[in-house]
């Protein structure tokens, strides 16, 4: 498969080199955040001040457990399964009913959130898919 400096283009106008270069500093970023968290003591057993409670630090890391899931169930099971678009709709849709659900509330009380929740993954879905293939030139799985 000829690569893109076969093509005669630069190898600094590769289509990979913006997200590499983004996905590197984010990398960066994310290594020094959690390197000066765990130097100011994220790691020890002491609550320091603002530290939530045991009650609050679970379902913290209950939803962050639920977003990693939703992610992983994104990337890995929906991508090349389903159209693009769908996926996207699935995974946007998805997130905003799980997140925003509220206990207690009646079925009838219900309707109107996941109703914008469903209308707000498709246009999320038709919008990425529209922006990365028309603007980005992206062609998409």
């Amino acid at each position: 498969m000829p690569t893109f400096t076969d093509k005669g283009a630069s190898l600094f106008l590769a289509p990979g080199i913006v997200p590499g270069f983004y996905g590197s500093v984010l990398t960066l970023l994310a290594l020094v955040l959690a390197a000066r968290s765990i130097w100011r003591g994220a790691l020890r057993g002491d609550k320091g001040v603002g530290a939530a409670s045991g009650a609050g630090d679970r379902a913290g890391l209950l939803r962050l457990a639920i977003a990693i899931v939703l992610c992983l169930v994104f990337a890995v099971g929906l991508i090349g399964l389903v159209p693009f678009w769908v996926a996207v709709a699935l995974f946007v849709t998805s997130f905003i009913v799980i997140f925003e659900w509220q206990p207690g509330l009646g079925a009838g009380a219900r309707v109107r959130p996941v109703g914008t929740a469903i209308l707000q993954g498709m246009i999320a879905g038709l919008l990425v898919t529209y922006v990365f293939q028309e603007v980005f030139f992206v062609r998409l799985p």
